[in-house]
């Protein structure tokens, strides 16, 4: 169900995935190869380490992964049209994303502008890691006048507008695990 009351930065699904989907999410996401998280631009590692440290893996289309994509486009779909009803049309890549304390986690203030050539509209962040096993690595989304920090919950599919502001504070303890995914379309008018 959505959580919508009044004008949000961001809202809610909870349960959209059984326990079950989740830890297979997960096995699957911890198998891949992880690679360091890294964002457009020039640079240097120094300035790279300042605004994000994470660890990344994509998860291809393919048909072990196809259950995943159907219900992600579908979610997505449904989301966006009890929500913003932006005019979407495409569905990225899904990144699965790791922050650990021990490498100071985090990615700072920023929006989902993508790869050239695609307008993100929509962003949705599903909480794969219990509450409990860390701290800190809140999602946080800047709109208007305030900061609005988002459930920790696992399952909570988390979804708000990709220009809107916003960033990972950095993990203190633990490992925090999500999987993120972005909807492009036509230009806004």
């Amino acid at each position: 169900m959505i959580n919508a009351t009044g004008v949000e930065s961001f809202m809610v699904w909870n349960g959209a995935f059984t326990a079950a989907e989740l830890d297979d999410i997960t096995r699957y996401g911890d198998a891949l190869r992880q690679e360091t998280a890294t964002i457009k631009g020039d640079q240097t590692h120094h300035e790279l380490n300042s605004i994000r440290i994470a660890r990344i893996a994509w998860i291809d289309d393919k048909p072990e992964t196809r259950w995943l994509y159907d219900k992600m486009s579908a979610l997505a779909l449904s989301f966006n049209a009890q929500t913003y009803g932006f005019d979407l049309g495409a569905l990225e890549k899904l990144q699965y994303t790791v922050y650990h304390a021990g490498e100071g986690g985090h990615y700072d203030w920023h929006v989902d502008h993508g790869p050239v050539g695609r307008r993100r509209k929509f962003s949705l962040v599903l909480q794969l890691s219990e509450a409990a096993d860390y701290e800190g690595c809140e999602l946080q989304i800047h709109a208007s006048n305030r900061i609005d920090t988002v459930p920790k919950e696992r399952g909570a599919l988390i979804g708000f507008a990709s220009y809107s502001l916003h960033r990972v504070t950095p993990i203190t303890a633990g490992t925090r695990k999500s999987l993120v995914m972005w909807c492009s379309g036509p230009r806004l008018r």
